[in-house]
């Protein structure tokens, strides 16, 4: 008789249906649904404040730009920075243009390598474009109202990676966890449903920070908190995650490359708090 503390087997065909060659995916489905949900949210904001909604949109196409290039330069410079010399073309393109031993191999792969460190500093990088081009407004401001908003859009990505069996965790030891069948057959930890819940977590403490403490009104405080909180989650998740490899073994693999990239969003977050803790008092 199985118990509650069984692991779970997992082997979901990342593929919900096929039109032809044209591939519907479960993790593009959910990228889709977290891009959408975030700009929603973004919308209740700009109306809450009365802000022009034509300025709403140009802030989704930051954040979509920013956020997609950055993830994706953000994973070949930490985790495969070999891809610049072997197969160029395919750190920008969703194709790969040559195989492991490096013969002429054209392929369709969509952006399978994609870190979160590179897509936060993506967006940073895309909000100063929309400060210095769309708004009068402070860089902090625009931060805080992007803030949230992201922190659903982390949950649902999360969501993708656990139904493409990546991102694993490392093996229990005991028969709890989950097995990755595209992996092997050891119990393992879902990291990817810790973060998803870390991020959903925050996500209501973030809403309630906004809607019920007026938090807005206090430039930088949605967005030191979203840094904080995010990145202090993920820095503890990484004790479960299988290594990645990247940067953390050029520094002798003391902490992971997840680990090593979030203290610095963590520090930024703790001075912005400090900040508009001193504006208060």
């Amino acid at each position: 008789m199985n118990s509650i503390f069984s692991a779970i087997t997992w082997d979901l065909d990342p593929i919900i249906f096929e039109l032809g060659k044209l591939q519907i995916r479960y993790y593009g489905l959910l990228w889709g649904i977290g891009i959408y949900a975030g700009y929603q949210l973004t919308r209740k904001l700009f109306i809450h404040e009365k802000e022009d909604n034509k300025l709403l949109d140009p802030l989704l196409f930051a954040c979509m730009l920013g956020g997609i290039l950055g993830a994706r330069l953000g994973h070949v410079i930490f985790y495969q920075s070999e891809l610049f010399s072997q197969d160029f073309l395919s750190v920008f393109l969703p194709f790969s243009f040559f195989d492991a031993e490096g013969n002429s191999h054209f392929e369709f792969t969509g952006f399978a390598g994609l870190a979160s460190h590179g897509g936060a500093l993506g967006v940073i990088l895309a909000l100063i474009w929309y400060k210095v081009k769309k708004s009068t407004h402070s860089f902090l401001w625009i931060l805080d109202k992007v803030a949230y908003p992201i922190a659903i859009t982390a949950f649902f990505i999360r969501i993708a990676n656990f139904m493409n069996s990546e991102i694993i965790g490392n093996p229990t030891g005991n028969n709890f966890g989950v097995i990755f069948l595209q992996e092997d057959n050891l119990p393992r930890h879902p990291s990817q449903l810790y973060e998803a819940i870390a991020y959903l977590a925050i996500y209501f403490f973030l809403r309630k920070m906004y809607w019920k403490n007026k938090a807005y009104l206090q430039e930088g405080k949605l967005i030191g908190t979203f840094f904080v909180t995010v990145f202090s989650a993920r820095f503890i998740i990484e004790f479960t995650k299988n290594s990645q490899g990247g940067i953390q073994e050029d520094l002798g693999n003391i902490l992971s490359t997840g680990q090593l990239l979030s203290l610095p969003f963590i520090i930024i977050g703790a001075y912005l708090l400090l900040k508009t803790r001193k504006q208060v008092n």
